[in-house]
């Protein structure tokens, strides 16, 4: 999975166009969000090299990657590392309308967490069917004060 432009001109969208190498791996890249001024790029990436990777994970985990628009060209993708990304499946990025704010998923879980004590069957059930299970939640995070570091 490639991530690919197609552009709108006098009403009809083109011929669709590779994003190149500086976006597109041989791994799997999903999830695109485009700031409206075409500025950045934010999507998801599964296999890199790059992606965190953690607590015994023995298959390739996604993460989340921005790209940034110098010149008309997209620059190379950026892994976008932690508060973002863990060693969980992190994917699809979307930024507010003004751009103060980030929303993500993530499959981050209660066992790779630091944990205060031991569970017993019914923390473990508790856990389970709740926030941060393991089964993908929405987090958010103050994405205008990460994108000027």
């Amino acid at each position: 999975a490639d991530i690919y432009c197609s552009h709108f001109v006098n009403g009809t969208y083109q011929q669709p166009e590779n994003l190149g190498e500086a976006i597109n791996t041989s791994f799997y890249e999903t999830d695109p969000f485009v700031a409206p001024d075409e500025s950045y790029l934010l999507f998801a990436c599964t296999g890199r090299d790059d992606a965190l990777t953690g607590n015994g994970a023995i298959y390739p985990r996604g993460d989340i990657y921005i790209s940034f628009k110098k010149d008309g060209k997209w620059k190379t993708a950026k892994n976008m590392g932690a508060p973002v990304n863990s060693g969980a499946e992190e994917s699809n990025p979307f930024v507010s309308a003004d751009g103060k704010t980030l929303f993500f998923t993530s499959e981050i879980n209660f066992v790779t967490m630091p944990m205060s004590k031991s569970f017993n069957y019914d923390d473990l059930e508790n856990h389970l069917h709740s926030p941060a299970n393991g089964l993908g939640d929405i987090y958010e995070i103050e994405f205008d004060k990460i994108i000027k570091q």
